[in-house]
C-alpha cells in the first residue's frame, strides 16, 4: 500500500495541479511565484513548478509545489484544458490524450472510489455534497442569494414562511 504522501487525488474544485512533496515531481524548477488559496481561505506559498511522470516520460505538466500541502491534487478542469478526456464507466475510469487517444491513466473502482495508476498511486476522491467546508465559494454565493431573497420578502411585507 502506498503511503499517504504518494497518493494523488483528482479534485474537481482545484484550479491547478498542486503537491507538497518535491520528490513526487520531475523537471522541478524552483521559482517562488506567489500563493494558492485553499477552500478554507488559507494560503500556501508556491515554491516551484514541475511535472509528474516516470520511465523518462512526462504524464502531467505544470504541477505547482506548495509549502505545507498534505495531499497531492490533480485538477480535473486543468486536465481537460490540457487536452485530456475522462471516461467514467461503472468499474473503470480512463484518462486519455484527446488528440492521440493514448490512455495515460487508468483507474479501477474500489469501494466506490476510483484508484488511478498504480505506478503513481493516484486515487480519485469525491467531496461530500452540501458540505460548506468543501464547497466554499458556491456555498457562500448560495447563502448570499438566500439572504437577498429573505430581505426582498421582508421589504415587501410578505410572510417569512409560506
Amino acid at each position: 500500500m502506498a503511503s499517504r504522501k504518494l497518493l494523488w487525488y483528482l479534485d474537481s474544485g482545484c484550479s491547478k495541479h498542486i503537491s507538497g512533496d518535491a520528490s513526487q515531481l520531475i523537471n522541478l524548477k524552483w521559482k517562488p511565484t506567489g500563493f494558492v488559496t485553499y477552500g478554507d481561505h488559507n494560503r500556501g506559498k508556491i515554491l516551484g513548478v514541475g511535472d509528474i511522470g516516470g520511465d523518462d516520460k512526462v504524464i502531467i505538466k505544470d504541477v505547482l509545489l506548495v509549502v505545507g500541502l498534505k495531499h497531492n491534487l490533480l485538477s480535473i478542469s486543468q486536465l481537460c484544458d490540457k487536452g485530456y478526456n475522462m471516461n467514467f464507466e461503472p468499474n473503470l475510469c480512463l484518462i486519455s490524450n484527446s488528440i492521440t487517444s493514448e490512455i495515460v491513466l487508468v483507474g479501477k473502482q474500489v469501494n466506490n472510489v476510483y484508484n488511478f495508476c498504480s505506478k503513481l498511486g493516484i486515487k480519485h476522491n469525491f467531496s461530500a455534497p452540501r458540505s460548506p467546508q468543501q464547497n466554499g465559494i458556491v456555498e457562500r454565493k448560495n447563502r448570499s442569494l438566500e439572504e437577498l431573497a429573505r430581505t426582498l420578502l421582508n421589504k415587501s411585507n410578505l410572510p417569512k414562511y409560506f
